[in-house]
């Protein structure tokens, strides 16, 4: 395997991280104690939450980890009116946010959190449930999941935990290419594998990917660089 070549050099990259929720990174919280869903249900009804509030939480729910450009494009919102919206959000415990600045990008990340949990579940949505224990690497994995099937929407459908499926009705598994295992290679069928080329480049192990590539070139597998956002052709 390529040993989390892309997982670990966006960690070490990483100058500085923080963290928001309703109780945490607030001056004057609304709520200072564990959040109630006696307390979400109050910010409906006095309509300090909104359907515009739900969109965004339904969003993040569906695909797990979100940044704020998606959500602005899913939505069609303007950069201000997200902000001010997104504040709401985080302080009426329907989502919380992970700011994570690397030495080329600022990572501004959004989960739901414990308000959102109370309010999928009166509007009958399935929470899709992310360990609080998650390790940053295992968000970043989540992330680039996420961050793939939102920029194929027009070709695929989403249709499980990072499954796809294609206008042909075709299935496929989504899975990172530094996942990969020596001794999983035949098992892979129907898979789209993430590579981060831009990344495989500054390491100078290109040849170590295309190699692991060509090995998972068959059983209808298929690449995917999250750098330029385009399907690779593995040619030998």
């Amino acid at each position: 395997m390529l040993c989390n070549y892309d997982t670990d050099y966006f960690i070490e990259s990483i100058e500085s991280i923080q963290g928001r929720r309703y109780n945490i990174g607030f001056e004057e919280p609304f709520v200072g104690r564990n959040i109630s869903k006696d307390d979400v249900g109050g910010y409906f009804k006095a309509l300090t939450l909104t359907e515009e509030h739900k969109s965004i939480l339904q969003f993040i729910n569906w695909l797990q980890i979100v940044d704020s450009d998606m959500i602005i494009v899913y939505t069609g919102m303007k950069i201000n009116q997200f902000r001010r919206l997104r504040e709401i959000c985080i302080l009426t415990g329907l989502i919380f946010e992970n700011r994570i600045k690397t030495e080329g990008k600022e990572y501004f990340w959004y989960m739901v959190d414990s308000g959102g949990v109370y309010a999928l579940e009166d509007m009958g949505v399935k929470y899709n449930a992310l360990p609080f224990t998650m390790s940053l690497e295992q968000k970043y994995k989540y992330y680039l999941k996420a961050q793939f099937v939102f920029s194929v929407l027009e070709h695929f459908t989403m249709i499980g935990c990072y499954k796809v499926k294609n206008q042909q009705g075709q299935v496929y598994n989504i899975e990172l290419l530094e996942d990969v295992r020596l001794s999983e290679i035949p098992n892979y069928k129907s898979t789209i594998f993430l590579v981060n080329r831009k990344t495989l480049d500054v390491l100078n192990i290109n040849k170590y990917a295309k190699d692991l590539a060509k090995q998972l070139n068959y059983n209808g597998n298929k690449f995917y660089d999250i750098s330029s956002k385009q399907f690779l052709e593995i040619i030998d």
